[in-house]
């Protein structure tokens, strides 16, 4: 919604590279997916632990958000803020064992997500980027950004094959 009325001519880049999605015709590109055993062992984690994740997951041009767990209040600031968001459906369930993740965003304190780090550092390795900063609406609490090792913002340029138009 906070492109209306402006005419892009190429996909934007969505979820740090994991995914392009033009605004024009709907349709995302470019999707990066976590390797199925390293989001089931990321799952069954948060599952056993009982951390609230947010999962995403692109199928047939959609994009569903998989929600669990909101333990704090930061969590539920961040679903009732974003659960009507444009061309997303926010769905209350666990991941169904079929569909392939490509993104997971957690809301937590500095010290929850600096443990979620480091267990997911010998979990899953080098599989998956994480990124945390601080969650903005709710002081004390940060955002921590999972994905596919594979996927970044320089890659996602990449594949609009913009290399020589920079140059322009």
């Amino acid at each position: 919604q906070i492109f209306d009325g402006i005419n892009l001519q190429l996909p934007i880049i969505i979820m740090n590279g994991a995914a392009l999605f033009d605004l024009s015709n709907h349709h995302y590109s470019n999707i990066q997916y976590i390797p199925k055993m390293v989001s089931n062992n990321i799952d069954n984690y948060f599952k056993e632990k009982n951390i609230g994740c947010f999962t995403y997951t692109i199928i047939d041009d959609n994009l569903t958000i998989y929600v669990n767990n909101l333990n704090n209040p930061a969590e539920k600031l961040f679903y009732k803020e974003h659960k009507n968001s444009y061309f997303s459906n926010y769905v209350i369930s666990d991941v169904p064992k079929n569909e392939e993740v490509n993104y997971y965003v957690v809301v937590n304190t500095l010290d929850k997500i600096l443990e979620i780090i480091d267990d997911f550092k010998l979990l899953c390795g080098t599989e998956i980027i994480m990124n945390y900063y601080p969650f903005e609406e709710m002081e004390g609490y940060y955002l921590l950004k999972i994905q596919d090792n594979e996927a970044s913002k320089v890659d996602a340029i990449n594949a609009l094959n913009l290399k020589d138009s920079a140059s322009m």
